[in-house]
């Protein structure tokens, strides 16, 4: 059910951020024991150690987002303030870790190759690059490592943008149906026709139509349009007798549980609105 939140949707999402960077410098360190850990040293043994690790991760993390809770003071440079400004923020976080997961990985690489982590010492590899290049190559699977950091940087990015879609849908006000309807019934034949001109159903017309319903019913949904549930209800009572005529008995059976939750949907969005009203 939708509700007013009274935090700051910065705020919100740059707790979720928080958390998402906390866990990646966890789960490195986490890594890192479980690879390099000695025999002889027991994990209750490792208590201080990472300790003092989580200081310096929530030390970095701080850096990392304080950037965003200082500019967005300036409510036109929040990342909620516009599209562009949250594709600018995105970008932001997408670089910044694909330098942390960079970084971590050189230095798990490095422990790894030589036991020792990554520090200044590392720099002498510039004096020669064409042969550090060359040694890396053939030292490491460059190009899996390449895909396996592109692939967790876009994973990365597509979970800041979902927090943040998140966050703003959480703030988003349910309001009332407003569009045109007569634009809405030229959809549905436009579907409708589609369906039956370019399909194998045995009924095309009535899939087509059950379809393109649902296809309205789901972007009011994702609108936070208030009779988007009316709809949803209405076409579940559709789908019962197409999927009768089909023999799925089980589906139609189905479509009648849906039909109450779509009913509940609305009757907590109702109360919702009204809330919204006084």
């Amino acid at each position: 059910m939708l509700i007013r939140w009274r935090v700051p949707k910065t705020i919100q999402w740059l707790v979720k951020l928080f958390l998402i960077y906390l866990f990646i410098f966890t789960a490195f360190r986490v890594a890192t024991v479980i690879c390099f850990k000695p025999k002889n040293i027991a994990v209750y043994e490792l208590g201080s150690s990472f300790w003092l690790g989580l200081k310096y991760d929530l030390r970095w993390i701080s850096f990392i987002l304080l950037p965003i809770a200082v500019i967005s003071l300036f409510p036109k440079l929040s990342p909620f303030y516009s599209e562009r400004l949250k594709k600018i923020w995105t970008g932001y976080l997408g670089i910044i870790t694909l330098l942390v997961l960079f970084f971590y990985g050189a230095d798990f690489g490095q422990f790894a190759y030589i036991n020792a982590r990554l520090n200044a010492d590392a720099l002498i590899f510039a004096e020669d690059p064409q042969e550090s290049l060359q040694m890396v190559w053939q030292s490491y699977p460059v190009i899996w490592i390449l895909i396996g950091l592109i692939g967790a940087v876009l994973m990365m990015v597509w979970m800041f943008r979902r927090t943040h879609v998140g966050v703003e849908g959480k703030n988003v006000n349910v309001h009332k149906f407003t569009y045109r309807r007569r634009w809405h019934a030229a959809a549905l034949l436009l579907l409708g026709w589609f369906m039956a001109s370019y399909t194998n159903s045995t009924v095309p017309y009535a899939d087509g139509f059950c379809t393109s319903v649902s296809f309205v019913a789901q972007i009011l949904l994702t609108r936070k349009v208030l009779q988007n549930w009316l709809l949803w209800v209405f076409v579940d009572i559709c789908y019962i007798p197409l999927f009768i005529y089909k023999h799925l008995n089980l589906s139609a059976v189905l479509y009648f549980v849906l039909i109450a939750i779509a009913y509940k949907g609305y009757l907590d969005w109702r109360k919702t609105y009204r809330e919204q009203l006084n």
